[in-house]
């Protein structure tokens, strides 16, 4: 362990990780995972340890003071935390060495915070480096983040519950001196939470339903469209909806409400999907639950006529992810009822149904004594009446319910919700508010221009009056090419001109290209392998044509090859990667040996102490098909 500010070293328990099939995600998309009490955080961690420095303790904000100035604002604020100022650095923490990594910790603590969030500025993450957060009480994980999840060295946590929380940076030996952290502040959430059942800082009206209740049961593929949208560390929620685009490029488009963005500093931005309930109201405690998270966005259009804006994340949807693009109808149609799927007071996602045909509103409405600082004009909204329980109405809206978006009967994006009486009077379950939601057909043209339209981001190539949902565009298959493989191309736009090839097209036998969704690969020879590429492009009509790619492993797994030293000594620790293209699993050997005691073992890792004396390590190729690996113990040199 060393003090960036000395020379002092501190050595752990001696013991060797070998990590290999890393539990972590690999794509580019941050994940927060929240444990209950009968899981082990700890698994997820592969190098993880307990020793840790001692807390730096940051002052605790006078929330009333804030709230008293929040009091002042023409606009409401719905606050949830107060920044504390922090001006932390890697120097406020500690950097435990091993053999051939470090990992570097910093636990933070506000006393009576109900969470914290980390404002970081001037990150620099190596390549190879990884960073997670967790809470002291091993509830909740955030990350791994990567280098590539950064903007211009700025990065803003996910919500970490509690009041205590440890940064660790995980550090090739080649990348310590070149890894930097800058913490600028830590956000005080003083809101409470009940994580036990999946709710946020808000806690929804109780006639709002769960998305994961039977009123919502037919309503999960538009679900899977609505985010979370988490504006900045202090204040206010808002809801968002993904939507597709005229040619299905997959290109992340969030709507949500204008005011949402007012006067916002939007690379601070993050989206959370996939944030719900598993069991329906969190009668029962989930057992586990995950949500994606995706960082900054750019405005693209604002009509502020219908508080409406369209967004675009800067973080791609992950392929695969149950996450849908949803369609939309630009019509100015009247639909026969609306549904949303939102979340009310920053909750977990929730679902409301207004059963009756909505009215449009005849004048300009000045939204000032709703809170914002827009005018809806005349034409341009939907006026909605939720009646929870009544009417064939489900549920109702609230604050957080700002950017929603309202399906019509076909399960179309027609409005995004802008403001309610919520404001006003308070909605309560026996009160029938009057929902105002901008209109899409008025949003589409907006003023007329590309910044105030959703025209040209949306519909620019074929203008459709409609689009349908869909998931993103992925290939589905095993990784490893063997004999009659077959990978599908899935979810593409219907009526699309497809073709795929692979390369290199030494690797295999047969047809290397072809046209359709589906490709059937064989390897040429199974004593020869490596890596290829294949490729279906899509050519859907007028729109530029796009391709997907899946990488592939063809013919026997790699040579494996181990990183590390080719020796070790006694009482330091040594980082252990085993990797091998296209092997489905590893599994480690280990001689019976003085040297070694196997004292520990997880998924995707093992854990042995040293004892007395040097080893060395060595990888044997075991047979022609199948590689062993195996861990040759002697006197070291």
């Amino acid at each position: 362990m060393r003090n960036f500010t000395s020379t002092g070293f501190y050595r752990l328990l001696p013991v060797i990780a070998l990590l290999f099939n890393f539990s972590f995600n690999v794509n580019g998309q941050v994940y927060t995972k929240i444990f209950s009490g009968e899981q082990d955080m700890r698994g997820h961690i592969p190098w993880y340890f307990e020793e840790k420095p001692t807390e730096n303790v940051l002052p605790t904000p006078n929330v009333s003071a804030a709230l008293d100035l929040d009091a002042l604002s023409v606009k409401p604020i719905d606050r949830i935390a107060v920044e504390v100022n922090a001006q932390l650095s890697k120097k406020n923490g500690l950097l435990y060495e091993f053999g051939n990594y470090s990992v570097w910790k910093l636990p933070i603590k506000i006393v009576g915070a109900k969470s914290l969030s980390f404002v970081f500025e001037d990150l620099v993450l190596p390549l190879n480096a990884s960073m997670v957060i967790y809470n002291s009480e091993k509830t909740v994980l955030h990350g791994p983040v990567r280098g590539e999840n950064l903007r211009n060295g700025e990065y803003i946590s996910e919500i970490i519950y509690g009041e205590s929380a440890t940064i660790e940076i995980l550090l090739p030996e080649e990348s310590v001196k070149e890894f930097e952290v800058s913490i600028k502040s830590v956000a005080f959430g003083f809101r409470g939470n009940d994580i036990e059942n999946g709710k946020a800082y808000g806690q929804a009206l109780p006639c709002i339903p769960d998305v994961a209740c039977p009123d919502a049961s037919n309503w999960q593929d538009e679900a899977n469209s609505t985010c979370l949208v988490l504006k900045n560390v202090t204040s206010e929620h808002c809801s968002g909806t993904l939507l597709t685009d005229d040619c299905q490029s997959d290109t992340p488009l969030v709507q949500t409400a204008g005011h949402c963005i007012d006067g916002e500093n939007l690379s601070s931005f993050r989206f959370r999907f996939n944030y719900r309930n598993v069991l329906c109201n969190g009668s029962t405690a989930p057992s586990s639950q995950t949500w994606i998270t995706l960082s900054g966005a750019s405005l693209r259009a604002l009509f502020e006529g219908a508080d409406a804006s369209l967004l675009e994340i800067n973080e791609p949807i992950p392929a695969d992810s149950d996450i849908l693009f949803a369609g939309w109808d630009r019509r100015a149609n009247i639909p026969t009822e609306l549904t949303i799927t939102h979340h009310p007071q920053g909750d977990v996602m929730k679902f409301s149904h207004d059963d009756s045909a909505p009215t449009v509103n005849s004048s300009d409405i000045f939204l000032g004594s709703f809170g914002v600082g827009y005018t809806l004009t005349a034409g341009d909204a939907f006026v909605a009446e939720f009646s929870p329980g009544s009417n064939g109405d489900i549920g109702t809206i609230e604050t957080g319910s700002s950017g929603g978006g309202y399906f019509d009967q076909n399960r179309r994006v027609v409005a995004v919700h802008s403001a309610s009486e919520s404001f006003v009077g308070g909605v309560t379950c026996e009160v029938d508010p009057e929902a105002l939601a901008g209109r899409f057909s008025s949003a589409w043209l907006g003023a007329g221009t590309s910044s105030t339209g959703y025209s040209d981001w949306l519909g620019a190539t074929t203008a459709p009056n409609t689009t349908d949902s869909h998931y993103g565009a992925f290939v589905s298959g095993e990784e490893v090419v063997c004999s009659n493989d077959q990978y599908l191309l899935e979810n593409f736009p219907i009526g699309s001109s497809l073709s795929w090839a692979v390369t290199p097209s030494s690797l295999f036998t047969g047809s290397t290209t072809g046209t359709g969704s589906l490709a059937t690969l064989s390897a040429a020879n199974l004593n020869f392998s490596g890596s290829a590429v294949l490729t279906f492009t899509i050519i859907n009509g007028a729109c530029s044509s796009r391709t997907v790619s899946k990488n592939l492993w063809v013919g026997k797994p790699q040579i494996p090859s181990i990183s590390g030293p080719s020796c070790f000594e006694p009482g330091l620790n040594y980082y252990l990667t085993a990797n091998s293209q296209g092997a489905d699993s590893y599994s480690w050997n280990f001689p019976t040996c003085p040297y070694f005691r196997l004292i520990q073992s997880f998924v995707g890792k093992t854990i042995l102490e040293t004892q007395k004396r040097h080893g060395c390590m060595l990888v044997n190729r075991m047979a022609p098909l199948v590689y062993s690996f195996q861990i040759v113990v002697g006197l070291g040199q």
